[in-house]
């Protein structure tokens, strides 16, 4: 299937290109990255928000279609990495939470993950309401850490101890970085 290959930049400055990614359709992805909501975390939706928040204008331009998306994604990051650009991809590219061969990857987390990821991102945002943007700053950047560590454990060790080190993110670590934050 054809995809498109898209880049993010602020209009403001458009030299520095701070996000790759994939889609079948830019137009509704250029407005979901314009109006990210306030419950997601990602580097990329944070760094939108900011944008937003200050004036610019966040936009998209596709950069190349390609049914070999996963190839493509992953060389425009090298490409744009390698010219020093600051990218916000959390995944080299490809897949990352995506589909692969169309079909969807098994589920590796527990049923109640989502929802505590969810709780601790409304926790973000109310930091954020409040003024407190250090402390939402430091525990975004703890969800960010979580969920990389997730996906070095899940392909690394495999489910069962990608299960284990989510029981003890929700009874040890999550309280800590929620109380840290």
């Amino acid at each position: 299937m054809l995809r498109a290959i898209y880049i993010l930049f602020d209009a403001r400055e458009p030299a520095k290109i701070r996000y790759v990614g994939q889609t079948k359709d830019p137009k509704s992805r250029r407005l979901s990255h314009r109006s990210p909501g306030c419950q997601s975390i990602s580097p990329v939706a944070h760094w939108s928000r900011h944008v937003m928040r200050t004036g610019g204008s966040v936009e998209l331009q596709v950069i190349d279609w390609a049914e070999d998306w996963e190839a493509a994604e992953k060389h425009w990051i090298a490409h744009y990495s390698t010219q020093g650009a600051k990218l916000l991809n959390v995944e080299a590219g490809g897949l990352g939470s995506w589909v692969k061969n169309g079909k969807k990857p098994q589920k590796t987390r527990p049923p109640w993950f989502k929802t505590v990821m969810r709780n601790a991102s409304l926790i973000v945002c109310r930091l954020k309401a409040k003024g407190e943007a250090q402390r939402a700053e430091k525990l975004t950047w703890a969800l960010n850490r979580i969920r990389q560590q997730r996906r070095h454990v899940a392909a690394s060790q495999g489910l069962q101890a990608l299960i284990e080190f989510d029981y003890d993110l929700i009874s040890d670590v999550m309280p800590r970085a929620i109380r840290k934050a």
